[in-house]
């Protein structure tokens, strides 16, 4: 099996390929991420624990296809910041609450992703 696609379902003819990339297994994390952006989801106190699903899920998945420990690690560590960038740079009413908690500072202990991302 190849990271791309898994062969098995591409040759079967029954499934289509499954994308494994890092990216793809990231999507319901950025998809996510663009409703916030565009308003179709509001940060409220069931996003926090949407997100936790889908980062636990994104960690499950990368590791079922073999994606090496400390790469997915850091894929994580980029999509909570850019759910904390999205949350913080935008006005709900939950910005004043994640600003004091925000998912880096939950997951890694840092509060400098956007700093610490290319020191990693």
């Amino acid at each position: 099996m190849n990271r791309t696609t898994d062969n098995r379902a591409a040759n079967s003819g029954k499934n289509a390929p499954i994308n494994t990339d890092l990216v793809s297994l990231a999507a319901p994390v950025l998809d996510l991420i663009l409703r916030i952006k565009a308003g179709i989801v509001a940060p409220s106190t069931e996003l926090r624990p949407q997100v936790a699903a889908l980062l636990a899920k994104f960690e499950e998945r990368a590791g079922r296809f073999r994606h090496p420990d400390k790469i997915t690690k850091l894929a994580k560590f980029a999509l909570a910041a850019f759910v904390d960038e999205t949350v913080l740079t935008n006005d709900f009413p939950l910005k004043e609450e994640w600003e004091k908690y925000p998912l880096q500072l939950e997951y890694f202990g840092e509060q400098l992703a956007g700093v610490k991302f290319f020191d990693r």
